[in-house]
């Protein structure tokens, strides 16, 4: 026995359909799903949910699907379970939820997994090949110097590809920062400079600090991530600069920040003079793996994940980071960081 009003306030949508396929009774979430329209199963989405109906009366055990829909502009991907009302009745009622959520999700573990796939392989390969040649001049000392050198920094990109992705994982998977203390940001960003100190010397590159006094801001956070956030912008600084450039970290306190409506923030510039961004990139930067100059990116053992962790890093703080740059003209990012814990 079908009670309707309990169907018809269900949070979720349902549909009850005779031994021919026809609508014996829906709710008002199954057509606000898009799925009925005047008492009847909407054309283009009526074959799915009958045949749907068909395999849960021809079996004892429920049938799953679902059926894409487009509604107010949106592709939703509405999940469908069909099970017939009893052993000797001839309707069967689906039950329907919106699993865009869910699909979207799938979607972007599938494009995950398929591009640190693509990023292991390359340091994988460079490897065995590597290590082929080596084997094949076991007693040419130049030859051995020279490969095992090649061995080393490809397993130490490979070594930081992991490590990246582990904290990206991690910082994906929290919510919230467990903790929050004060943070002295003149000293993360002392910190944060002298991690990329030897790569800058390296380079040719003057590494600046403007404003690193005792009294500078001071925000609540996790400091160990701030640091690494504003590593990770002066490390994407550093590799795609110029050798007898510069490059400057400042922060700035602001009474009421615009970009994080209106609250007062602590922001941090990393700004270089190096190559830049053409605008059509700005907003794909900060995506996994994404690099703009993927030959430059690889000569200099970036893994593509830096920004990404900078992107997590600032929402955990209930802030975020932007970019302004243009070709040829340098680049500068900024981190937005409210000076005090944000309710959720």
């Amino acid at each position: 026995m079908i009670n309707a009003d309990i169907i018809h306030h269900a949070p979720f949508g349902v549909i009850v359909l005779d031994a021919a396929g026809g609508v014996v009774l829906a709710n008002p979430q199954a057509e606000a799903f898009g799925l009925v329209r005047d008492g009847g199963l909407v054309p283009r989405y009526a074959d799915d949910l009958q045949a749907l109906a068909q395999c849960a009366l021809e079996d004892t055990h429920p049938a799953h699907g679902s059926v894409r829909v487009r509604r107010g502009g949106q592709k939703l991907a509405i999940a469908a379970r069909a099970q017939r009302l009893a052993a000797d009745d001839e309707q069967v009622v689906l039950y329907l939820s919106d699993a865009s959520d869910a699909k979207r999700m799938e979607s972007a573990r599938r494009d995950f997994v398929a591009n640190v796939s693509h990023e292991l392989k390359t340091p994988v390969g460079a490897l065995a090949l590597l290590s082929e040649a080596l084997l094949e001049a076991p007693e040419d000392t130049d030859s051995v110097t020279y490969f095992g050198q090649k061995i080393h920094t490809e397993a130490l990109r490979m070594g930081n590809m992991i490590t990246e992705l582990i904290s990206l994982s991690k910082l994906q998977g929290a919510a919230s920062l467990p903790q929050l203390a004060e943070v002295h940001v003149p000293g993360v960003i002392a910190e944060a400079i002298a991690r990329n100190q030897i790569a800058a010397d390296t380079a040719g590159i003057r590494l600046v600090g403007q404003g690193l006094v005792a009294g500078g801001p001071v925000l609540q956070g996790d400091r160990q991530l701030l640091i690494t956030a504003v590593a990770n912008l002066i490390s994407n600084a550093v590799n795609y600069s110029p050798g007898g450039s510069s490059v400057t970290v400042r922060a700035t306190e602001h009474a009421s920040d615009p970009d994080l409506a209106g609250v007062p923030s602590v922001r941090i510039d990393v700004v270089d003079h190096g190559i830049g961004i053409a605008p059509k990139h700005h907003a794909r930067v900060f995506e996994r793996f994404f690099r703009v100059d993927k030959a430059r990116s690889r000569s200099t053992g970036g893994t593509g994940l830096g920004l990404a962790i900078v992107k997590h890093v600032a929402a955990n703080h209930a802030g975020r980071v932007a970019v302004s740059s243009a070709v040829g003209e340098g680049s500068t990012f900024t981190l937005i960081l409210p000076r005090e814990p944000q309710n959720e």
